[in-house]
């Protein structure tokens, strides 16, 4: 067994995965996909489109299907749901707490330029429709001597985050420590680009992708290790199969102790298990992948029939050319011949229009809900909750699970970085918002709200409540604060505003004082 080999349950999804990245990117990714298996039983290779737009019997000819491929557009009902539900739950800002001397760090928690707030949006985006993501809280490497040995890093270091989705998670393990299931191991498949040359030759523009694989696990002794592994053409080529070679062989380490963990986390949308879970978008995907193949036979029969097609019958050799219109004259040396146009007439279409409006109706119902518009009849509050219930919980259930990834990350970052003493400090958190509806307060509910903080029924506490879950009240802002603000402003303002007394002129329009008469 090689490090390149992976994990069974990563080769039964790797096929799924692809479909739910394919719809994703759009009608470019869906028209040029190619089922590569089928291409190399076939012996020759595959047209693109036919990944996920097989070719009609009776097709023979490659720009017949080319043409049968382009005519139909790709609705893109995944993009509009994945980014929609994202937009819901970033409608109000998450809360990421934690000591200010790592503020600084969080806008730019990759060192790539990516903030933390950012990172939260591709992290909700990508288990949304993959199912599966992962983030590895790194240490820069300090130079390594020329006996092997890792120098400690320079002192203005600081630990920075790794995206990785769910192609680049090839194998994984876990272990059980005091009664815990613990990742034990987790190897990532990267690409280098490498130039095929030395600066100043045509070869060093020309660059090259190699794979290279990185082996996170915890060796025998239960330390933390990190090696590197680089693909090797040679051997690959010789072996038949992929084949890597051992480059480093590192063990990162906190003020010169080394982990008892992997700093790596795979965030799902029920749990935070290796396990490949479900896409929450995965029938959604079927069904728009349904919808391209009933669009690609709707806009080819109406290719075929909705063109009127003109004909002569008549006793007379063919004319070398024919021009047909209302400036045109048609002469025919045949006083028999007959003239005219056949034209389509029926239902046949009706079908192929019937699948694509059931097709749109069930992506709205299963999510892409942007797809149409608002009911025609007018809705009532209750009405609109009711029918967005039903997809809520399971995106609640995901942000609950993606928050609780985030807040390990980023206290293993803050204990990485000194700021904390504990690995799991509950000051260090974050939470993403799950009310991805809006639910604003009517009118008489606040008045009934606030006749029962008059008459002493309810505290201010749940009055304050209340008021931010009808996003009446600023989101995560403490009643404590609140109040501290209310304060401070009654503070600042005169207890009573004498009336003019005799002989004080009155104001006039716009302020201006009259003149006394």
């Amino acid at each position: 067994m090689s490090v390149t080999t992976p994990h069974p349950a990563y080769v039964s999804m790797l096929p799924l995965w692809s479909s739910l990245r394919t719809a994703y990117l759009g009608e470019t990714a869906v028209k040029s996909a190619r089922p590569l298996a089928l291409s190399q039983r076939a012996g020759r290779s595959a047209l693109d489109g036919t990944a996920y737009l097989p070719r009609p019997a009776g097709m023979r000819r490659d720009e017949q299907y080319t043409a049968y491929r382009d005519r139909p557009s790709w609705v893109a009902a995944t993009e509009h749901a994945v980014h929609g539900i994202t937009g819901s739950v970033f409608r109000h800002e998450p809360q990421l707490v934690g000591p200010a001397a790592l503020e600084p760090q969080l806008a730019d928690i990759t060192q790539t330029g990516m903030s933390l707030r950012l990172f939260c949006e591709q992290t909700i985006r990508e288990t949304l429709l993959m199912g599966r993501f992962s983030v590895l809280v790194d240490y820069p490497m300090g130079a390594m001597t020329p006996e092997g040995r890792v120098l400690p890093p320079p002192v203005q270091s600081r630990p920075y985050w790794v995206p990785y989705q769910a192609e680049d998670l090839i194998n994984w393990r876990t272990m059980q420590r005091h009664g815990d299931t613990i990742l034990s191991l987790a190897i990532l498949k990267e690409y280098l680009q490498v130039p095929q040359g030395p600066w100043g030759t045509p070869d060093f523009f020309v660059v090259k992708e190699q794979a290279q694989y990185r082996v996170l696990r915890l060796n025998e002794v239960g330390v933390y290790e990190v090696s590197l592994w680089l693909e090797d053409d040679a051997a690959s080529q010789r072996l038949g199969a992929p084949a890597a070679t051992l480059q480093q062989v590192w063990v990162p380490q906190r003020q010169g102790h080394p982990l008892d963990f992997i700093p790596f986390w795979i965030f799902a949308p029920l749990s935070m298990d290796p396990t490949p879970q479900k896409s929450l978008l995965e029938g959604l995907v079927h069904r728009n992948f349904l919808t391209w193949r009933h669009s690609a036979d709707y806009e080819h029969a109406l290719h075929l029939t909705a063109m009127p097609q003109f004909y002569i019958a008549a006793n007379m050799e063919a004319p070398p050319e024919l021009y047909v219109g209302a400036s045109s004259a048609l002469f025919l040396p045949d006083n028999q011949a007959k003239v005219g146009i056949v034209e389509f007439h029926g239902q046949g279409l009706q079908p192929h229009e019937n699948a694509l409006k059931a097709d749109l109706q069930m992506m709205a119902a299963m999510g892409a809900r942007l797809l149409e518009g608002p009911p025609d009849t007018q809705e009532t509050a209750t009405g609109v909750q009711w029918r967005m219930a039903g997809s809520d919980s399971p995106v609640q259930t995901l942000v609950s699970s993606v928050s609780q990834g985030l807040t390990w990350a980023l206290q293993t970052h803050a204990w990485w970085a000194g700021l904390t003493e504990n690995v799991d400090d509950p000051s260090v958190h974050v939470v993403l918002n799950k009310d991805l509806v809006s639910n604003l307060m009517q009118p008489q509910m606040l008045l009934a709200l606030m006749q029962a903080l008059l008459n002493g029924t309810i505290s201010y506490e749940t009055f304050y409540f209340c008021l931010q879950r009808g996003e009446i009240a600023r989101p995560l802002v403490p009643v404590e604060e609140e109040q501290a603000l209310i304060e401070d402003e009654q503070a600042q303002r005169p207890l009573v505003t004498l009336p003019p007394g005799p002989g004080t002129p009155s104001p006039g329009r716009n302020g201006a004082t009259r003149p006394v008469a």
